[in-house]
């Protein structure tokens, strides 16, 4: 029976996917997923939303903070479509790989109509770099905690990983010689994050 209305179903889920209307959702999801490709048009258009979601979020950056205002809003949709994915359709690892996806293409973005590599590993390396500094208001260890790894969450997507250690590598540098590193603890912490997330090879120049 639902087969024969599978057709009647995709058509209303782009409408639903753009409205958030999370029980409806889950309910498709819950009829479509015994079907054979039953799911892959509501994977489709959930991966697309995210992606048109995140290209809003970050496509109007402005002012002195663009890389805090790029992490946060990356942070932002990542967070609540995460939830979504969790809570909607179940963790079904086929969500979990459109959500990767729009993510990706969201954080790799070239801008200037498309000239120039994507800025993502340079503000995220900026953005690390006002953590680790030493400033008027500092971080607790657990809050240093939290905010390296939701960093560390942005830097998964960067598909320059390369371009990233050498915006990090500079700004390390100045840090450790000019004494404005806010801990040892809190630069080793990172780089811990950095090898758990791309191995030993990554971080080797670094330490």
């Amino acid at each position: 029976m639902i087969e024969r209305h599978k057709e009647r179903l995709h058509a209303v889920a782009p409408e639903m996917i753009e409205n958030e209307k999370t029980e409806d959702l889950r309910n498709m999801f819950i009829l479509l997923r015994p079907l054979p490709s039953g799911l892959s048009l509501l994977v489709a258009e959930f991966e697309k939303y995210v992606k048109r979601k995140g290209h809003e979020a970050v496509g109007a950056l402005q002012g002195d903070t663009i890389p805090q205002q790029f992490v946060e809003r990356v942070l932002a949709v990542h967070e609540k479509y995460a939830a979504m994915k969790d809570q909607v359709f179940m963790q079904n690892p086929e969500f979990s790989g459109a959500l990767d996806k729009a993510l990706q293409a969201v954080v790799n973005v070239r801008e200037d109509n498309k000239k120039g590599p994507p800025k993502a590993s340079e503000r995220l390396a900026r953005y690390t770099d006002l953590l680790l500094r030493k400033s008027v208001k500092g971080l607790t260890d657990p809050e240093m905690e939290w905010s390296l790894s939701k960093a560390i969450i942005i830097f998964r997507y960067i598909e320059d990983k390369d371009v990233f250690q050498k915006y990090y590598q500079k700004m390390l540098s100045q840090r450790l010689i000019l004494s404005l590193s806010v801990s040892m603890d809190a630069e080793e912490m990172m780089i811990t994050k950095l090898k758990n997330a791309c191995g030993y090879e990554f971080t080797s120049e670094t330490e």
